[in-house]
């Protein structure tokens, strides 16, 4: 995993913070779209690893920001099968998705949402999807956001707040990243710290940290958490990539 640490690292720094320095966000659009959508996408316009989530939340505000934006020459045609596609999907639940987009893309729309940067960044499919409303940006999104997790996701992590609850009564709490199998955690557990969540891109270091303490797992990728799910810590640590 690489955060941009140079090597292990151990600070007060807030991971809150951290995550707030990171573009991030995501274009919800109805699921019976998502295979035409993504397969129009410029390369590179969604992150790396895992892209692709439910979206559960409202996005009424995001699309009427959205539709401030105008599109010049748009072809009739295609609105009128988007429009057509869009009373179809509303008879068959209007189910959503989101689509999280790099790092670069979400900068870009985040400074600047107007037709032209989004045909630009994600294509005309999507440019088109925002102006009539059936698709919306929604900054800050991220796939471990509430209304984009799964079950299993939120029991996860609501074993991490469990935890994070009874480290209040430890002399320091402590966030491991690139947590390995859990080498800045058996430094710090001796000497009184609670670990109230750790996070591992690999799955194998994960499965060994799982045998090395129990409890909750790793998380995957720390950018894919939402800040709102950090747990107030004292020390921040960060292994080498």
């Amino acid at each position: 995993s690489n955060f941009g640490a140079s090597g292990s690292h151990c600070s007060n720094t807030n991971l809150k913070m951290v995550l707030g320095d990171v573009p991030c966000g995501a274009i919800v659009i109805p699921t019976f779209l998502v295979h035409r959508v993504l397969s129009s996408l410029p390369r590179g316009a969604l992150r790396d690893g895992r892209n692709v989530t439910p979206y559960s939340g409202s996005n009424r505000d995001s699309n009427e920001a959205n539709k401030q934006a105008t599109i010049t020459n748009l072809q009739q045609a295609a609105l009128q099968t988007l429009e057509e596609d869009h009373k179809q999907a509303t008879v068959n639940g209007g189910k959503q998705v989101a689509l999280h987009l790099s790092e670069d893309a979400a900068a870009a729309l985040t400074s600047c949402v107007n037709a032209k940067v989004t045909m630009a960044i994600l294509g005309t499919e999507v440019a088109i999807l925002l102006q009539t409303g059936q698709g919306c940006w929604i900054p800050g999104l991220r796939p471990l956001s509430r209304a984009c997790r799964t079950t299993a996701e939120e029991g996860t992590l609501g074993l991490w707040r469990e935890l994070a609850a009874l480290g209040r009564q430890a002399d320091f709490t402590f966030v491991e990243l690139f947590a390995g199998i859990g080498g800045f955690r058996m430094g710090l557990a001796p000497l009184g710290g609670a670990c109230v969540l750790a996070c591992e891109l690999d799955a194998s270091a994960r499965d060994v940290y799982q045998i090395n303490f129990g409890g909750p797992p790793c998380m995957g990728d720390v950018k894919s958490l939402d800040a709102a799910d950090v747990p107030s810590h004292d020390i921040l640590t960060a292994g080498f990539p």
